[in-house]
């Protein structure tokens, strides 16, 4: 079986987001489907080696740090570019900028991209429209252990749209 290389877009800008962002992982590693060590996750690129979220002042100082900026920017469009397919994983129930701009360039560069939902019917907190129909498949991120990343299909965002 091939092994995809991923972009793997996730949150990890509070707790909630590494506890989910860090279930991902865990199941992504055990997918046959998928090259682990092949596929790009931007939190293992930050530029300047600073990990984010253990000091609110600090973080802000790196956060207007203009060489991380571009750094950081510039590594994961590369990570992009490399990579076969991307992946958006929900990690809480707050829209993020950052994957809303990767996933509008993965699709302009005609990568097939899967979201991982948290809730995949969207019930209580419903996906803006952008995200809701950019990505070619949504799955729940208890299945990224199981899901063969070389053979889908588009579905309609299972969830509510706004």
């Amino acid at each position: 079986m091939h092994k995809v290389r991923l972009y793997i877009a996730c949150s990890w800008f509070n707790p909630e987001q590494v506890a989910n962002m860090e279930r991902a992982h865990a199941l992504l590693k055990k997918n046959p489907s998928v090259d682990w060590e092949g596929s790009y996750r931007p939190v293992e690129h930050q530029w300047g080696g600073h990990v984010f979220g253990q000091d609110p002042e600090e973080d802000e100082r790196w956060y207007n740090n203009r060489d991380w900026q571009a750094h950081t920017y510039y590594e994961d469009l590369l990570g992009l570019n490399r990579s076969e397919m991307c992946l958006f994983v929900q990690c809480d129930f707050n829209e993020d900028p950052g994957q809303a701009f990767e996933l509008g360039y993965a699709v302009a560069q005609h990568k097939p991209c899967v979201m991982a939902l948290i809730d995949p019917t969207c019930k209580d907190h419903p996906l803006n429209l952008m995200l809701a129909v950019s990505p070619d498949r949504f799955i729940a991120i208890d299945d990224l252990d199981t899901f063969d990343f070389n053979n889908f299909g588009y579905e309609y965002c299972p969830g509510k749209v706004y």
